[in-house]
């Protein structure tokens, strides 16, 4: 599956990649998005002013639908 990577303190880190599709245990749910939206907080994980803390590659995602 296609996936967008944060994978270092910039926008020219933000790539596409493909990634092994999860295995979900019984009480677990799988949801395909359909809509995805990267929002302010996104762009600033994506320049390192965010949460400074947090290891790389992160998945920018703060509001989807599926």
């Amino acid at each position: 599956m296609k996936a967008y990577e944060i994978q270092g303190k910039s926008l020219e880190h933000i790539k596409q990649v493909e990634r092994k599709k999860p295995e979900i245990n019984s009480n677990e749910v799988l949801v395909k998005i359909k809509a995805a939206l990267l929002n302010y907080r996104d762009y600033m994980i994506a320049k390192g002013f965010y949460r400074v803390d947090l290891s790389y590659p992160i998945i920018p995602l703060s509001d989807g639908a599926g």
